[in-house]
């Protein structure tokens, strides 16, 4: 294997992209990026990195690195808590167990978009043909709603674990 790879290099679409700008946008800083895929005029990337840079933009979009999933959640949550920014819209792989979704989207997020499909991601990862190994969710937290005391408006704890409300679908605008 190439040690130049970067294995938390998973491109957005840019067809996806574009269709959750027009939905949540506009984007104003990519805040995990690096020069060859960022999506916005702003960006960090892991030389000026948006884990230690704050995130002064309305709209922030993020595909966070997945193997530091943690800390770029709370950053983005600390970001809205500051007043730094508006809205920050992640793509989240789906692993409704983990500490991230248990703490922060569950209890934080203002809407939760699940992706029907397997997403091909683009850049030095992608093998041809082949599409990512895990689902992913469109998660989107904003400024008003977690600075708000009463949190958890589409879930029922249970002893077995959280039953979502649904969510609109993105079929519409990702799958045309």
């Amino acid at each position: 294997m190439n040690a130049e790879v970067d294995n938390d290099d998973h491109r957005t679409p840019k067809d996806l992209f574009k269709n959750l700008d027009m939905m949540f946008g506009p984007f104003e800083l990519d805040a995990a990026a690096n020069n060859k895929n960022t999506l916005c005029k702003k960006y960090y990337t892991k030389e000026n990195s948006g884990l230690t840079n704050s995130w002064k933009a309305s709209r922030v979009w993020i595909n966070p690195p997945y193997s530091n999933l943690r800390k770029w959640v709370e950053k983005g949550l600390l970001e809205l808590a500051k007043g730094n920014c508006e809205k920050v819209v992640m793509l989240l792989p789906v692993d409704t167990s983990a500490i991230v979704w248990g703490r922060y989207v569950y209890d934080l997020a203002e809407e939760i978009y699940f992706i029907n499909k397997r997403i091909k991601f683009h850049g030095p990862n992608e093998v041809e043909g082949s599409s990512s190994p895990r689902s992913n969710a469109v998660v989107v937290f904003n400024r008003n709603y977690v600075n708000r005391s009463n949190h958890r408006p589409f879930q029922y704890m249970t002893s077995k674990g959280v039953i979502l409300f649904p969510q609109k679908s993105l079929t519409e605008f990702l799958y045309k």
